[in-house]
């Protein structure tokens, strides 16, 4: 019977003798011992791997065992190439160290295959067992574990299904169904984090009260029950921002904490676990002082906070949470009591927590934020500098490739701010320009710049090793789209999307990381130092606009160097309250008779004097553009506007009433032909693409023969007002492209629209236009089948077009984004730069049927007597809208809606 339960193998021997080695180890610290250990142990995994696991795991909180493992723990979901190549229980177990070592050095590959494991785990059991609800409940805590070190919704999302169905599966009288209530509330707790949403917290409360009833007193996992529901009702207190926090809530939160940390010590539990159990006693009673003003809470925060701090390893990534906790209690002592010991303390606890490289990213950037504002409070912005500077850096890893496009973006959400107060306390500590320059290049336009990474030129990759150079644009082009698993992704069957996709991620970081290493690509697609961004400035000066709380400046890349141009007649509160102003104007413009005119008058005579006044014009005199713009060869100049300044017509800044006959008018319109970018990288790809069309294709444009024109027209649209005037502007552009291809109506669906545009250079559009304000890439061109197959920003930026010039969107809102992302400018017109237009006019706002034909007419018109050349297209439009502005100088929302951007 023994021989029969414990078969006498070599790899079983191996497995033994590998455990006890293992102990001996532990105690002379021989490291050849130790390796003998891990290599006689891994030839037994597969045969005998509960010894072995029990030995490196004995002392999970040490993360050089979790490492060893790691190791074991890799090789058993590796070679595996179905789920019966090992049982369930191997596979738990693998799963299970994983998890612990993804949580305390957040290495993305532990996550991962731990997933793997649990999901081919669920493939061979049969559903409805033990060892199945266990599987499940196990990837429900890996999926939120990898939630909070990449903030993917989804992966949150798909772990609360996984345990809402588990609780409805399990009678409340099964002694799993306590365990399941604990892990659902914490999930609710951290999508509430995520989203919000108080109908969350209340479900929670709800849950979290129901499992903590149904656990016996002396249970041991007491604790996590009494944990998870005191932050649900701490958040539940704090959730209204307009009422003061519910007193009694945080109360019997507090007073939960504190259970929570009695019984852990009646536990134990791991010390990782146990400095979590006093960070939340410390923030709790953080809050409880918030509301009272009592002083001892604080102090007992303090206190417990310190003890917190003290019992958890250096290394393990959640103690930057717990570091973060007692820098918040320091941090409301400090200031409240002019304490700058204690304000110098939490500083420098914060500093260590963000700078962490195994804590979660979202908590890294947060944590820096808090530092800069507190040093900032504190009146030290050479720390602040370093703290923003810190969370720039880390933005691009916040907004991963591993996420959706949705949800990346949504994770740049809550730091709108951060880049512009970044640059901003760069200059007040006294660093130079270009640094300033280079955080806001950084920071703005995250999600674009990785769009860009796969239109880069890649001929020294290719040069240096071509097959790098493939894998990179193959990873590239799956990462660009909505990967699904395929046949070459045959390392898991149970991989699904959200897996394979943070997969994909985690090897483009390899993939990087090894171009870098290359001779010459040590800088390879890094963020863009200060003399490339000047570089840019060769066919005239690029103007980036900042406007924070702590300062306002314009940065002024001249070709030479980068020049300050401070702002101080612009403050950021300012600036919002005109933008509040100039949105009502911009609803209302649909109005008539009086109230049409008050709306015009207000922008005529206050918003756009006033962007003169505080910013264009002292822009303009400090670049010496002082003089009326010259027809032959006018002085040209690129704005890239910070926040809320996307927003307004910076083109059109300036005192339109002012006699032209005495001297130079104080507007924009009569000094500089102006463009716009997101970005000075996106200025360089839209040069890029410019420079690679093929010669032969423009010989005929330069000779002043038309080109190749895409003409779509929607007279009438599917669920829309009707557009009689695009049926004119089509009617005019067929007479002028005599080669037109014209879709009008029905004909223009999403399918042959983004056919045609393939085919041809030019492209003008006459119809809708959609904002979405929840998710920005979606929003979309109205085409005829727009109802089913939307023409979004995302599907459009996802093309590659090598015969592109310019393209022509004669709709409304096409060059506006939701204010929260105004840096990441996710619009319409973004969308066919990325897909390879190097110029597009858009609008800024809602623009009038007629008078935009009437704009468009007049545009296309300067060609017969030029070129038809599309880098004169920025000239034409200044010179369209200075036609309309003498025509209608008492409407400004007429003419000043429409904008070039690009090359």
């Amino acid at each position: 019977m023994a021989a029969a339960s414990r078969p006498d193998t070599l790899e079983h021997r191996c497995g033994i003798l590998a455990t006890a080695l293992h102990i001996l180890s532990e105690h002379t610290s021989d490291p050849a011992e130790r390796e003998e250990t891990l290599a006689l142990g891994h030839r037994g995994t597969l045969t005998v791997p509960v010894d072995l696991h029990d030995a490196l795991s004995a002392d999970i909180d040490d993360p050089l065992l979790l490492s060893e493992a790691l190791g074991v723990a890799g090789l058993v979901v590796r070679v595996m190439a179905n789920p019966r190549e090992a049982s369930t229980d191997q596979l738990e177990r693998a799963a299970t160290m994983l998890r612990r070592q993804y949580a305390q050095t957040g290495d993305a590959w532990a996550a991962y295959f731990g997933i793997a494991a649990l999901r081919r785990a669920l493939g061979a059991s049969w559903p409805g067992t033990r060892r199945h609800r266990l599987c499940r409940h196990q990837l429900a805590v890996l999926l939120q574990e990898t939630a909070r070190h990449t903030g993917d919704p989804r992966t949150l999302d798909e772990a609360s299904d996984i345990m809402a169905a588990l609780l409805r599966e399990t009678p409340d009288d099964d002694p799993e169904a306590a365990e399941h209530y604990a892990t659902l509330v914490s999930l609710l707790n951290d999508r509430y984090e995520r989203t919000s949403n108080p109908a969350l917290l209340d479900e929670a409360v709800t849950t979290g009260r129901i499992g903590l009833a149904l656990l016996p007193s002396g249970a041991p996992t007491r604790w996590a029950h009494l944990t998870n529901l005191a932050v649900s009702l701490k958040r539940t207190a704090e959730a209204d921002p307009d009422r003061l926090p519910d007193l009694d809530l945080l109360r019997e939160a507090v007073d939960l904490q504190r259970q929570a940390v009695a019984a852990s010590v009646a536990g134990p539990v791991p010390s990782s676990v146990g400095a979590a159990l006093l960070a939340n006693l410390t923030s709790s009673l953080g809050a409880l002082h918030d509301r009272t003003g009592d002083p001892a809470p604080l102090t007992e925060a303090i206190r417990v906070g310190r003890r917190a701090v003290a019992e958890i390893g250096q290394d393990d990534g959640s103690r930057s949470r717990v570091e973060a906790n007692l820098a918040a209690a320091l941090s409301t002592h400090g200031l409240g009591t002019n304490d700058r010991e204690a304000v110098a303390e939490a500083l420098g606890l914060l500093e260590t927590a963000a700078a962490r490289d195994t804590a979660p990213t979202p908590d890294r950037v947060e944590m820096a934020r808090q530092g800069g504002e507190l040093a900032m409070a504190a009146g030290l912005p050479v720390r602040a500098a370093r703290f923003f500077a810190l969370g720039v850096d880390l933005l691009p890893r916040l907004a991963a490739r591993g996420l959706a496009h949705r949800d990346a973006a949504g994770q740049l959400v809550a730091y709108a701010r951060l880049t512009a107060d970044a640059a901003a306390c760069a200059l007040i500590a006294g660093h130079p320009a270009s640094a300033a320059a280079e955080l806001l290049e950084t920071g703005r336009g995250v999600l674009a710049a990785q769009a860009l990474e796969s239109r880069s030129d890649l001929t020294l990759l290719h040069e240096r090793d071509p097959d790098l150079a493939d894998r990179f644009k193959r990873l590239c082009a799956r990462l660009d789209g909505d990967p699904e698993p395929g046949p070459e992704d045959a390392i898991d069957a149970h991989e699904d999307a959200p897996d394979l996709r943070r997969r994909l991620a985690h090897e483009m970081e390899t993939v990087l990381s090894t171009i870098r290493d290359l001779p010459g690509l040590d800088n390879f697609l890094r963020p863009a130092r200060a003399d490339e961004l000047v570089a840019e400035a060769h066919d005239g000066p690029i103007v980036m606009l900042n406007v924070s709380r702590y300062r306002s400046d314009a940065l002024l890349l001249t070709g030479a160097d980068v020049q300050v141009c401070e702002l101080p007649g612009v403050s950021y509160e300012e600036l919002h309250t005109r933008l509040a102003t100039l949105h009502e104007h911009l609803d209302a413009l649909s109005s008539s008779g009086h109230a049409r005119l008050a709306v015009e008058q207000s922008v005529a005579g206050e918003i756009l004097p006033w962007l003169w006044d505080q910013l264009a014009g002292p822009v303009l005199d400090r670049l010496g553009l002082t003089g009326p713009v010259h027809d032959r060869e006018p002085a040209r100049l690129w704005w890239i506007p910070c926040g809320p300044l996307a927003f307004f017509p910076l083109h059109a800044a300036g005192h339109h009433r002012d006699d032209p006959t005495r001297g130079p008018r104080r507007t924009v319109l009569d000094r500089v032909v102006s463009s716009y970018t997101p970005t000075v990288r996106a200025l360089a790809h839209a040069r890029t693409q410019r420079a690679r069309q093929d010669r032969s294709r423009r010989l005929p444009a330069r000779r002043g023969e038309p080109p190749h024109l895409l003409a779509i027209a929607m007279p009438q649209t599917p669920g829309e007002t009707e557009l009689p005037a695009a049926l004119d502007e089509n009617r005019y552009l067929s007479t002028l492209f005599p080669s037109a291809h014209p879709l009008v109506g029905p004909h223009a669906t999403r399918d042959s629209v983004l056919a045609a545009l393939a085919a041809t250079p030019w492209a003008h559009f006459a119809c809708h236009a959609d904002t979405d304000s929840e998710d920005p890439s979606r929003s979309r061109l109205l085409v005829h089948d727009h109802l089913s197959k939307p023409l979004t920003v995302l599907e459009i930026s996802r093309l590659r077009l090598e015969k592109s010039e310019f393209a022509y969107l004669s709709a409304c809102n096409t060059a506006v984004t939701t204010p929260e992302l105004a840096d990441e400018a996710i619009h319409v017109v973004s969308a066919f730069q990325l897909a390879g237009f190097p110029h597009v006019v858009g609008t800024l706002w809602q623009v009038d049927d007629t008078v935009a034909a009437e704009i468009a007419t007049h545009f296309y018109g300067q060609f017969p007597g030029a070129a038809f050349d599309a880098d004169r297209t920025a000239l034409q439009l200044h010179r369209t809208t200075r036609a309309f502005r003498d025509r209608f100088p008492r409407f400004p929302t007429l003419w000043s809606a429409h904008i070039h951007m690009g090359a």
